[in-house]
């Protein structure tokens, strides 16, 4: 996993999210689907080049996520999709380790805008222990 997020913070998205995957600390197995557009050919001047193109996934799978100060989650399940300015969360799934199960989606649009909805419960005993 800790590979998935080094590729992440050295590609644009890493750059959009100012890095926000250094603070991210995941244990589990994970799978990346990569596709690339790369260019056959390259037009003649003065014609600009093409770019190369990529989009993707990560699929999670019963991983265990801390991301900086915020309570740790366990058994993280779902899929994020990903292009060169994008990123969309569907339907991720996990376990807080307050007490209660929490759902997510959202996504980040090209230009720097975002929306998650985050749904979920904490356990009023554990929440207590956390800031005691």
């Amino acid at each position: 996993m800790s590979d998935i997020l080094q590729y992440v913070d050295d590609s644009s998205l890493g750059l959009m999210a100012r890095h926000a995957t250094r603070k991210i600390d995941m244990k589990g197995n994970a799978a990346l689907a990569l596709t690339l557009g790369i260019p056959r050919y390259r037009p003649l001047a003065p014609q600009p080049p093409i770019k190369t193109d990529y989009k993707g996934s990560v699929t999670f799978a019963d991983n265990e996520v801390t991301y900086a100060n915020l309570p740790p989650v366990s058994h993280l399940r779902g899929r994020a999709n990903f292009a060169a300015k994008t990123v969309t969360l569907n339907d991720l799934t996990a376990q807080l380790l307050l007490g209660g199960d929490v759902r997510a989606k959202g996504s980040v649009k090209p230009d720097g805008s975002y929306a998650f909805d985050v749904n979920g419960r904490i356990g009023a005993d554990a929440a207590h222990e956390r800031t005691a």
